[in-house]
C-alpha cells in the first residue's frame, strides 16, 4: 500500500460540512471510472451527506474504495469526463503524470484507499500511451 504523505490536519476524519471533495472509484457496474465533484452537506449519525456539483439530491458518502482530494478544480481529469472512456476496471486519468502522482502523494486524504495500483494515465494530447505511476500487483 502507497504510504500517505498528508499531516493528519488533512484527512478525512476532518472533513467537515460544506467542504468540496472531488472523488474517484471504479464503477462495478461497467467497470470504468467514476469522478465525482461533491460537498458535504451535513452529518447525520456520524455519517457524511453529500450532494454533487449542481444537484439537490442528497446520498451517504461511503470513502472506502475512493481516492478522495480537497477541491473540485483539480489539474486532472477522469477519462469518463470526456466523450469516451474504457471499461477496463482502472482508474483512468487524464493529465501529466508526474502531477497526478505529486497529487496522489500528498493531497489524496483517504487512508483506506489502497488501489495505487489501478492507477492509469494518459496524456491529453495522446491518448494511445499510457503510464503507470505505480508498481505493483493489481488488488482485484
Amino acid at each position: 500500500m502507497q504510504e500517505n504523505l498528508i499531516n493528519e490536519k488533512e484527512s478525512i476524519k476532518n472533513i467537515k460540512v460544506g467542504d468540496k471533495l472531488t472523488t474517484f472509484e471504479i464503477s462495478e457496474f461497467m467497470a470504468h471510472t467514476i469522478k465525482r465533484e461533491i460537498q458535504i452537506k451535513e452529518i447525520h449519525n456520524d455519517k457524511l451527506v453529500f450532494s454533487c456539483k449542481g444537484k439537490r439530491k442528497r446520498y451517504y458518502f461511503d470513502p472506502r474504495k475512493n481516492a478522495v482530494f480537497k477541491s473540485w478544480n483539480l489539474p486532472f481529469i477522469a477519462d469518463s469526463d470526456t466523450n469516451s472512456f474504457i471499461g477496463n476496471a482502472q482508474i483512468n486519468l487524464i493529465g501529466d503524470p508526474e502531477v497526478i502522482k505529486k497529487y496522489f502523494d500528498n493531497k489524496q486524504l483517504n487512508p483506506e484507499f489502497n488501489d495505487y495500483s489501478r492507477i492509469i494515465v494518459y496524456k491529453a494530447d495522446d491518448r494511445t500511451k499510457t503510464t503507470k505511476i505505480y508498481e505493483g500487483d493489481l488488488n482485484v
